[in-house]
């Protein structure tokens, strides 16, 4: 079980060739079990040399569920569990370890209530420990959901730095809620208090934007709330972020608020992100009188050529949005600049041939 990750079928099939007294299948998860268990306490063992002990006790727990599902009753999912609650329960092993076997348990075994408690508390733990160094976390303290507000607002007027704010998040995103946070009003919204510090923290930058890009899967934020963050972070000088933040959260109604801030800057910020996020929001027929369409324009004819472009990478398909807001003349540049090199365009007469069968069309 342990060195060659075999089934509990296969061994039973070995003990019915060659038995062993008073041994079972059982008997060898339990002593597989044990034997990992004083790896992961930092214990020699030389069963185990050379081996990755949460490899290994992943290939046993996701053999048991596969037996258990077979309708197999030769070892079962509590089997494993009651062997490894008392090793993810004590107190004198790391956090780390027993945050890891609760994963490995949580992603093939229904946890109970209790087990899922513990792994609440030691992610919990992880985050925080990290984070402030300073501060205890018990069971109580993340049992409910009215204990784990009380336990974020007491680190919120605590963070000072980007790890701390990173960590605040993370512990949205991990902890169980009823709250659906896109249905809040910004004066509610926990992840809306973490971005209003951030935006006043003029230490970090572009945070906001890397939080909804790294960390949530789903945007947090309805429109009311974006608009409130996007004012905060105009009003202390994060016009570029306030901008992604719009567009990363992609409600077209704030488009307009966004584009005019670009559009009052005398002298264009340099960043990649937000080109791409103007192509990938199709606002080149937005942005052609500011700065930014020429930066934005050369990023879109630098990807042509490639197979397979996105829609908004597509010369063609931009080329029609402008048209279709009046610019016709950028729409030809663009096509022209986009086809001339093309292998069947190679003179200048021809490229400017086709552009103007486009136009017309």
């Amino acid at each position: 079980m342990i060195l060659d990750g075999q089934t509990p079928d296969l061994v039973d099939d070995v003990l019915q060739v060659s038995p062993l007294p008073e041994f079972t299948v059982q008997t060898a998860l339990q002593d597989s079990i044990k034997l990992i268990a004083l790896k992961l306490r930092g214990e020699d063992c030389d069963q185990l040399e050379g081996y990755d002990c949460l490899k290994t006790l992943e290939d046993i727990v996701t053999n048991v569920q596969e037996h258990e599902e077979t309708s197999g009753d030769l070892v079962k999912s509590e089997d494993v569990m009651v062997l490894l609650r008392p090793f993810c329960s004590d107190s004198n092993i790391a956090v780390k370890p027993r945050l890891d076997v609760l994963h490995i348990l949580g992603k093939s075994f229904h946890l109970s209530d209790e087990d899922s408690v513990l792994l609440n508390l030691y992610r919990t733990k992880a985050v925080i420990s990290e984070a402030w160094s300073h501060i205890q976390v018990t069971e109580d303290d993340i049992k409910t959901e009215e204990n784990r507000l009380l336990l974020f607002n007491k680190l919120l007027p605590d963070s000072k730095t980007a790890n701390q704010y990173l960590a605040l998040c993370r512990l949205l995103k991990l902890w169980p809620t009823q709250t659906k946070y896109e249905n809040q009003g910004p004066e509610i919204n926990l992840w809306v208090k973490v971005f209003d510090v951030i935006c006043k923290d003029k230490n970090v930058d572009n945070l906001t934007t890397t939080i909804l890009q790294t960390i949530c899967d789903v945007i947090p934020i309805n429109i009311q709330c974006t608009k409130h963050v996007f004012d905060n972070l105009v009003e202390n000088n994060k016009d570029i972020e306030g901008v992604k933040l719009v567009l990363l959260c992609q409600h077209k109604q704030l488009y307009t608020d966004a584009v005019n801030i670009l559009t009052n800057h005398k002298q264009p910020i340099s960043d990649k992100d937000l080109l791409n996020l103007l192509l990938k929001n199709h606002l080149m027929s937005f942005i052609v009188p500011t700065l930014y369409y020429p930066l934005a324009l050369d990023i879109l004819l630098d990807a042509q050529g490639s197979s397979d472009l996105p829609d908004h990478l597509s010369a063609d398909i931009v080329a029609r949005e402008l048209k279709a807001a009046g610019y016709d003349a950028e729409a030809g540049t663009l096509l022209l600049r986009a086809r001339s090199s093309h292998p069947l365009l190679q003179t200048f007469g021809s490229a400017l041939g086709v552009v103007g069968k486009w136009l017309k069309s």
